[in-house]
């Protein structure tokens, strides 16, 4: 039996009404019923780290495939960029006294997986295995129950890997309105 089928279910679209089976048939129960389970807080970091993927790829128009769990980097652009999507909020879903500290990791590794040819890279020297970083801030500082879906209240910062030489973290402050922030669409500008 071959591990590597040439059409892998993990880069199959689905629709949503895909139906669950069990031996005597299908059940009611669908793709839709678990995405909505598993992902209706959109606060939570892990639902809201894929949001922003998805709308950094959106805005790449590059949302033809499923994303890919554990890549080196989270997007890459039709002439071959590629690009890794940060996330953060003031507010979690969780009870809070005041607002989260705001810090992206962007420490260089030392190795990374490379989703084409199905492997781990190891570099000599650590580094940065995308070309450019987005980071995507849910930016509602007076506002502890904010909407993911309300683009407008995103802020998104665009740094090129050269522009990161020796940091290891880029920390917003309370007020992030003195820094070079865009909307998502202002992203294939």
């Amino acid at each position: 039996m071959s591990w590597s089928p040439s059409s892998r279910q993990s880069e199959v679209r689905k629709e949503g009404g895909e139906a669950f089976r069990e031996q005597n048939g299908t059940i009611e129960l669908t793709v839709l019923d678990f995405w909505q389970w598993a992902n209706s807080n959109l606060l939570d970091n892990a639902a809201r780290g894929i949001l922003v993927e998805f709308l950094v790829a959106h805005a790449l128009e590059r949302i033809d495939l499923p994303r890919r769990e554990w890549g080196a980097f989270d997007v890459k652009t039709e002439s071959g960029l590629k690009i890794e999507v940060k996330s953060a909020s003031y507010a979690q879903s969780w009870p809070q006294e005041r607002p989260s500290k705001i810090v992206f990791n962007i420490a260089p590794r030392k190795s990374a997986w490379d989703a084409e040819p199905n492997d781990w890279e190891s570099f000599d020297r650590p580094r940065r295995p995308a070309d450019f970083y987005v980071f995507c801030l849910l930016c509602q500082l007076d506002d502890p129950d904010p909407n993911p879906l309300d683009l407008a209240q995103w802020c998104f910062y665009i740094l090129e890997r050269g522009s990161c030489k020796t940091t290891r973290a880029f920390g917003v402050s309370s007020d992030p309105s003195g820094m070079n922030w865009c909307n998502c669409l202002g992203l294939c500008a």
